[in-house]
């Protein structure tokens, strides 16, 4: 099994290489834009009690800058590993089906490479293509795009609260007014970032 899923992983490695990814570690390639990164990765779980594997495919991306925002206006310790945003393509191609192969011994693993390298070109690629820079991201989020802000970490309202800030494109007034029921779930919070918002200038740009 392990030398199929190997297998998976070089094919995956060179054909996403075409398109200007690199593999970043196991079973996770990565390409940068502007301020960021994309990345496509493939998971593996085994079934509990026959002797399969199931994988499934992943696409997201990651702004750094943005990140350490929403924790500095959160007032929470920055988490590298916290990505801006992932989601299973399996809800790009069809948000009521499933996507995903139980791999064995006696799978064919060209057709699933096959399949699964026409899902990431055809499903996953333009869902990253929309959010390639953090004014594009900003724009899906404002215009309620479903995969986007599904896919979004942290809530919607705290990319757009940030966004707010780095871009200077709305005032973040708006934004909390915008989403004020949202944000109000947790009052303190809410008025955390509010004075974290009055350090912005000097705690966080400096």
């Amino acid at each position: 099994m392990k030398e199929k899923i190997i297998e998976l992983d070089d094919f995956l490695s060179q054909e996403l290489k075409k398109y200007g990814f690199k593999r970043q570690k196991k079973y996770t390639y990565q390409c940068k834009i502007e301020g960021g990164i994309k990345r496509i990765s493939f998971v593996t779980t085994k079934t509990r009690g026959k002797d399969e594997t199931h994988i499934y495919i992943l696409a997201g991306f990651n702004y750094p800058e943005l990140n350490k925002l929403v924790y500095f206006l959160r007032n929470e310790p920055y988490e590298k590993v916290w990505r801006t945003a992932s989601i299973n393509i399996a809800f790009l191609i069809n948000p009521k089906k499933t996507y995903g192969f139980y791999i064995n011994q006696y799978t064919d693993m060209k057709a699933v490479e096959k399949d699964i390298l026409s899902k990431i070109v055809e499903c996953a690629f333009p869902f990253l293509d929309k959010c390639n820079t953090l004014e594009k991201f900003e724009s899906m989020l404002l215009s309620g795009d479903e995969a986007v802000r599904r896919s979004a970490f942290r809530r919607p309202e705290w990319n757009l609260l940030a966004l707010s800030l780095l871009l200077e494109r709305h005032n973040a007034d708006d934004v909390i007014e915008k989403y004020y029921d949202d944000f109000a779930k947790n009052l303190p919070l809410l008025q955390t970032a509010q004075e974290q918002i009055k350090k912005y200038d000097v705690d966080f740009k400096e």
